[in-house]
């Protein structure tokens, strides 16, 4: 498993330092090209800059802030590796339509710790990319060590919230991908209706174990009757996880899914949370096929 290229939008924020932290120990773990994303906000019309701005000047002043902050912007990562972009716009909207039109396999952001993802900035860059991208989102920003990076024999531990939908063979080859990746220890988070029903946690197991077994994985699976955001922060807090997986994807109005529990699980977690799109090797194969194709026609 590879993130071969990263994105990782420069925002104003608390977590903006210790969620650039994780890109660059992304970026080390797995030789990846990063690429900061600067975002300017534009204006319709003349009318709109004077009403946002004293004059001209200022105006201007703040477009040179912009450039400037993005060319000297440190990040720990061999420069040849490391692409500028200054996009000019609404920034949910830039980022998104950028992160999808350039192969981006990640996007670290901040999770921006006790704020409501909606409250800020950052809230709607993330919403958007939950939403219109098929690339993996990472919610840092988490202060402390991670035995994610660790070079001792210690193994990290991830988390994955799995649903019983039709993504679940996926998101379970993609934990198992993470866990090489990372030399990690994985668990299964899976929760079932209360009360906790006997027949109904053997069934769940059962299929539970199907699902692994066409993944190809042999993970323990903690069931809860919790609801599944609860599930996966509170397991993930007392196993002192480094890392919570969850999946999203065409089963995202599946009311078993854990999409439409994202929201929750990003704002309770106690770790970095990383949010995978099931389809995403299918649309990445689409997308390279029609680069494929197009570059033919010129």
């Amino acid at each position: 498993m590879q993130f071969k290229h990263i994105a990782f939008p420069i925002m104003c924020g608390d977590t903006e330092n210790t969620a650039k932290r994780d890109l660059e120990r992304l970026a080390r773990r797995f030789g990846s090209r990063v690429s900061l994303l600067k975002i300017f906000q534009s204006y319709n019309s003349y009318a709109d800059i004077e009403r946002a701005f004293s004059d001209a000047s200022a105006y201007l002043s703040t477009l040179h802030n912009a450039r400037r902050l993005l060319n000297f912007y440190d990040v720990d990562v061999p420069s040849e590796h490391v692409q500028r972009v200054l996009l000019e716009g609404d920034p949910a909207s830039e980022i998104t339509q950028w992160v999808n039109d350039n192969m981006v396999d990640l996007v670290v952001l901040g999770a921006a710790n006790g704020v409501h993802i909606g409250d800020c900035l950052i809230g709607s860059v993330a919403t958007r990319l939950m939403h219109n991208s098929a690339c993996n989102i990472w919610f840092g920003g988490f202060e402390g060590e991670s035995k994610l990076y660790a070079s001792d024999s210690q193994s990290a531990r991830i988390v994955c919230g799995l649903g019983l939908d039709e993504e679940a063979v996926a998101l379970l080859k993609f934990a198992d991908e993470l866990g090489h990746g990372f030399g990690a220890e994985v668990a299964v988070v899976h929760s079932i209706a209360a009360p906790l029903d006997v027949i109904e946690k053997d069934m769940d197991r059962e299929e539970i174990e199907r699902e692994q077994t066409v993944a190809g994985t042999h993970y323990p699976v903690r069931l809860s009757h919790q609801g599944i955001a609860n599930a996966v922060t509170q397991t993930a807090g007392s196993e002192h996880a480094d890392l919570i997986v969850i999946g999203r994807g065409h089963s995202q109005n599946h009311l078993g899914s854990l999409w439409t529990h994202a929201y929750s699980t990003i704002r309770h977690a106690p770790c970095p949370v990383l949010s995978h799109c099931c389809k995403a090797r299918e649309q990445r194969a689409a997308a390279v096929e029609s680069n494929a194709l197009a570059a033919a026609a010129r």
